[in-house]
This record gives structure tokens, sequence and C-alpha cells, in this order.
């Protein structure tokens, strides 16, 4: 899906990067931000998430791996997450990108699965400025998030649910799957965020009967321990601005 827009702050929402980043297996993350402008443009990368680790073992701490670029006017960088932070290790991060000096940009994301010959690609999101400051956390005004496409079916298909806290104040987010006649197909989860905090599950984990303390399935099933299987579609609830998220299915290596 194309933009229509650009923004000064981009959001790339799934980094991995390492030899166990994606689901144990190896992958890495390339950055695509184009100029659409006359005009070159300063961008500042900062790199967050619950499990930064440099590759000698020392942990880092959420947004601290910062990098600064500049982007010719009409021009666009590609670089992958080594390329940008060095040598790093990370399989539940994120990515903002602030355009500090010039009118704006535009962004795109490449995961490569590298011993599985699969890539998936997602369009960065965006803040402009007139929603600067609910991105940083000063709205308490509820929000919603939704997917049109929910499914988990035992071992053939997973939904991996990804949410990020943007803004600088806990949230309390509420995760729900509804099914094709519009009724609950599980009870709804819920899951309280840190500023800058990360969340990743897969959904037959999230809505299963003992990962949220839910009394099973409604309209889904559950299977072997208490797993969720369903599909219809998710809605995520947050009680303050500043949460945004992804979804990515899947099924078994090599299929």
């Amino acid at each position: 899906m194309a933009f229509t827009e650009q923004g000064r702050r981009l959001v790339f929402t799934r980094v991995f990067e390492g030899t166990t980043a994606f689901r144990g297996r190896p992958a890495s993350t390339i950055l695509s931000v184009a100029n659409p402008n006359e005009e070159s443009i300063d961008l500042t990368f900062k790199l967050g998430g619950m499990d930064q680790m440099m590759a000698s073992g020392a942990r880092s701490s959420p947004l601290t791996s910062t990098q600064n670029r500049t982007v010719p006017g009409k021009g666009r960088i590609l670089e992958s997450i080594s390329d940008i932070f060095g040598d790093v290790e990370v399989s539940s991060g994120y990515v903002e990108v602030d355009v500090i000096e010039g009118v704006g940009a535009i962004g795109f994301e490449l995961v490569s699965l590298v011993n599985d010959s699969t890539i998936f690609g997602l369009n960065a999101g965006f803040q402009q400025d007139s929603q600067g400051l609910e991105l940083q956390g000063s709205s308490e005004e509820k929000i919603e998030l939704f997917s049109a496409q929910l499914a988990s079916q035992a071992s053939d298909l997973y939904t991996s649910i990804n949410l990020i806290n943007l803004s600088s104040s806990l949230r309390t987010v509420t995760m729900t799957s509804v099914g094709d006649d519009g009724n609950n197909l599980a009870d709804p989860a819920e899951i309280t965020m840190r500023p800058g905090g990360v969340f990743q599950g897969d959904a037959a984990e999230i809505f299963s009967s003992t990962s949220s303390g839910s009394n099973g399935a409604v309209g889904g099933t559950l299977q072997g321990e208490d797993r969720f299987e369903g599909v219809g579609s998710l809605r995520v609830r947050a009680n303050g601005a500043g949460v945004v998220g992804d979804v990515v299915f899947g099924g078994p290596p090599g299929e």
C-alpha cells in the first residue's frame, strides 16, 4: 500500500537482527527511508525494545542506541539494522525515525528470514506534528486499533501480535478476538505496558484459557494445553495515546 502523505516521525514496528532473531531463526531487517522533497532532510534513528543486546552480551536500555543520517532531496537511504546501529542482536525491537531538519519522509522495512528463503515487508507508521503531543502521551483519551485478520490453527498457522507503547506513561491494553458473527472468540486479554515497552505474542497463547486468567474460548476452541484456535479479527483498546502495533501471519518453517 502506497503512502499519500509524509511524516516527521516514522515508526518501524518490527525489527529482527541476528542468528536467533525471528522465532529462533536467523533474520535481518533493512530500513528504507525516502525523501520526496526538493531539500535534504536530517534524521535521527533510535533503536528501542525490551531485548536489545550487543553481540558482546552486554544488554542496552531501550532507546539508547541513536544514529543520525542525512538524505538528499528526492533521495533515499537503504541500510540494515546492523549497518545503522552496529553489531546488535534484536528479536522484539522497533526503530523511531525523527526528521529533525526538513519537511518529512516516508519509510518501508523489509525483513529477511535468511534460512527460509522468506521475506516480508511493512510500511512505516508515522505521526504528523499536529499529533505529536498525543504520541508523547499527553492525551488520556482511549484509542482503538484493528486488524481485519486473526487466525490460529494448531501448528499450521499463527498470528504474531506486536504492540509498542511510544508514550511516556503506563498504558493498559486490552486485546479482543472477534468472530465473523461479531461475537468474541475468547475472553479478552489485558496487559500493562511501560513507556517504551514492547509486547509480542502469538494469538494461540494470548487468548488461551491460562495466559490471561480467562475462562476459556467462547467462539473459538481450545486445543492441547488450552491453546486457542480460531479465525476472525482483532480489536486492541488502550487507555491513552501512543500505542501502535502490527500483526504477522505465518506457518511452520519451510512451508
